[in-house]
């Protein structure tokens, strides 16, 4: 498991290299702003994303943080899974790190992240 911060305002993931997502993100039920999100549910978190991806849970080492599964990039000697994560601070509260030492803190206020 790789923890990176992706180029261009990407934000923070993980990239898994044939490696089993279930040893690294524990299949959790997260609240936000009163939505129940589920593991395998698939989640645009309300237009942060471009398009809905599968929420895969919570990372084991560090039990705040959602994980997004993005998707694959396969060759002829490894699966590459990608993720986009963020914090979860509290059920109206998220948060992303851009680079290191930083993060954008995002609200729940008026029906938007802000």
């Amino acid at each position: 498991m790789e923890k990176v911060l992706y180029e261009n305002g990407g934000g923070m993931g993980l990239i898994l290299t044939n490696e089993n997502e279930s040893d690294f993100i524990n299949e959790v039920s997260l609240k936000l702003h009163g939505i129940e999100l589920k593991p395998n549910d698939f989640f645009d978190l309300d237009g942060l994303f471009n398009h809905p991806i599968r929420y895969a849970g919570v990372l084991k080492d560090e039990k705040n943080v959602m994980c997004f599964h993005a998707g694959d990039d396969e060759n002829l000697f490894e699966i590459n899974s990608y993720y986009y994560c963020f914090y979860w601070i509290s059920e109206h509260r998220i948060a992303n790190k851009y680079k290191e030492g930083t993060a954008r803190d995002l609200n729940w206020i008026n029906n938007k992240w802000k």
